[in-house]
């Protein structure tokens, strides 16, 4: 069974890892990326393909759930300000972002 200390810090590292992805894109390059998207063929997105991402993310999400359910109080508490400072500086950022653009 896999150690209580290299737990943590695997789920530390993937929080850490999707903080930081969401923090170097501002709204306005999430946009543009989603209008890429858009301009791309539709049926790229086949029911298989939907499945198969899907299944993807229940299964990360569960493992993630598994390793935060064997972490202890302390680790989960830093993860918690973690997790809302980055939350936190983000809307900030968007709030800020939106009331420049008027």
């Amino acid at each position: 069974m896999l150690s209580q200390r290299f737990l943590e810090e695997l789920l530390i590292l993937a929080v850490k890892r999707v903080v930081n992805v969401s923090e170097k894109n501002s709204s306005v390059e999430i946009q543009e990326e989603e209008s890429k998207i858009k301009e791309k063929d539709e049926d790229e997105f086949s029911l298989s393909t939907m499945f198969g991402v899907a299944l993807i993310g229940a299964a990360t999400s569960a493992t993630l759930y598994y390793i935060y359910t064997q972490l202890s109080k302390e680790t989960k508490a830093s993860l918690k300000d973690i997790v809302i400072g980055s939350v936190t500086k983000k809307l900030v950022s968007l709030t800020c972002e939106e009331n420049n653009s008027k």
